[in-house]
Parts: structure tokens; C-alpha cells; sequence
């Protein structure tokens, strides 16, 4: 006779432990960076900024050690490397989760770095990782880290989408149907445009330097 299990020891899905909700700091330019909140306290109190270089987005802070000043990132802070780099394991940048950091070579970082994949704009190849990576610039001219994806077809098709969904309705007529926009700018605005350049604005069009050029001639 096969003995059944009492039901004290069957483990109940409610009593599962659940992993703890990772935790927001606000950057500047409307970014946010992800942490554990085991390390919230501890970078919270400094005052976070991006810095952007392509696809490169980070957060760092300036620190003061005495009266030298230093400019830390929030994965030097936490781990700590010497003579090492600390590499992000799902390529999102923003994301400073433990589990998301690795502590990495010089050399096997530069390796890991995602090249840009010819005839699909936003699409970077890591060949060592074998994925593809998604960048998008959104309307305010931020970049964007969209995810990975384990085919081709899977990041184009997602880089397409998020162009289609960014970019006005007139620019897709004008791109694909080739036809006058319907939100396109009214002849109304075209006269008032053009009135301005001929009384001389001083922008582009050169209305002041006309107006120095007449004043050394008298």
C-alpha cells in the first residue's frame, strides 16, 4: 500500500515566497533607473544624471572623496571592480538589479558590444550573446532600449512597429503613399512664412545681415 502524503507537508502556492518589487530612482530627461531595494538607500541619496553617447546610456553621479571629485556609476558603486567592467546581462543599461551585473574583462566587454545590423535601422547584433537588440529614438529625441529578441525577424519586426506607432500620420503618407498630406502645413501658413522672409527675419534668412550691409552703404 503506497503511503500518501499529508497534506501539512504538500507546499501551498500561497506560502511561495515571491521576489521582492525592484525599485524606481528618477534620472534627468525623464529616464529611470532599476534597483534592488536591498540598494535603494544606498543610491538614492546621491543625485543621479544620464549621460547619453549613441546607444550608451548610463547613470552617474559626482561624488567628493575628501576634495578630489569623482564621477561613479551605480554598478562601480555597488560592485566595486578593479581594473574590470561591469557589463549588464540583458544589454539594458538603466537596469543595476544584482542579478542583472556581471563583472567582466576589458577584453570580453569590448566583444559583448552590439554592432548594427545592415538594411535594419535600430537593429544591434551580439554575436557573442547570440541576440538581437532594439534602440528608438522617442519624439523627444530620447533613446530608447526596446528588449532583446532571439531572431532577426523578431527585432525588425519590433524596430518597425515602434517607427510606425512614433511617426506622424502626414510623414507615413508621404513616405509610403506618395501623397499630399491631409495635416500637412495650409496655404494660409505658407503665405505667412513667406511674408516673413520677405520682411526679414532674423533667422535663417538673412534679414538682418541685409539690414547691416544697407547701414555701411549710407
Amino acid at each position: 500500500m503506497t503511503p500518501t502524503p499529508s497534506p501539512s507537508l504538500t507546499p501551498s502556492p500561497s506560502l511561495t515566497p515571491t521576489p521582492p518589487e525592484p525599485q524606481t530612482i528618477p534620472l534627468t530627461r525623464g529616464y529611470a533607473m532599476v534597483c534592488d531595494p536591498a540598494d535603494f538607500d544606498a543610491l538614492s541619496r546621491h543625485k543621479w544624471r544620464v549621460a547619453s553617447s549613441g546607444n550608451s546610456i548610463r547613470a552617474i553621479a559626482t561624488i567628493w572623496r575628501g576634495r578630489r571629485r569623482k564621477t561613479v556609476t551605480p554598478a562601480t558603486l555597488l560592485l566595486k571592480p578593479r581594473g574590470r567592467v561591469v557589463a549588464h546581462v540583458n544589454f539594458d543599461t538603466l537596469d543595476y538589479r544584482r542579478e542583472n551585473l556581471v563583472v567582466l574583462t576589458r577584453r570580453v566587454a569590448r566583444q559583448r558590444v552590439p554592432r548594427p545590423v545592415r538594411g535594419h535601422p535600430g537593429v544591434y547584433h551580439c554575436t557573442p550573446a547570440g541576440v538581437w537588440l532594439v534602440y528608438a529614438t522617442d519624439g523627444r529625441g530620447r533613446r530608447r532600449f526596446l528588449g532583446t529578441y532571439p531572431t532577426l525577424a523578431a527585432a525588425a519586426e519590433k524596430a518597425a512597429g515602434w517607427r510606425t506607432q512614433a511617426a506622424p500620420s502626414w510623414l507615413l503618407f508621404a513616405a509610403y503613399d506618395r501623397t499630399p498630406s491631409p495635416a500637412g502645413p495650409s496655404p494660409s501658413t505658407s503665405s505667412a512664412a513667406g511674408s516673413a522672409t520677405r520682411r526679414g527675419c532674423p533667422g535663417r534668412c538673412g534679414g538682418s545681415t541685409r539690414r547691416r550691409l544697407r547701414r555701411r552703404r549710407r
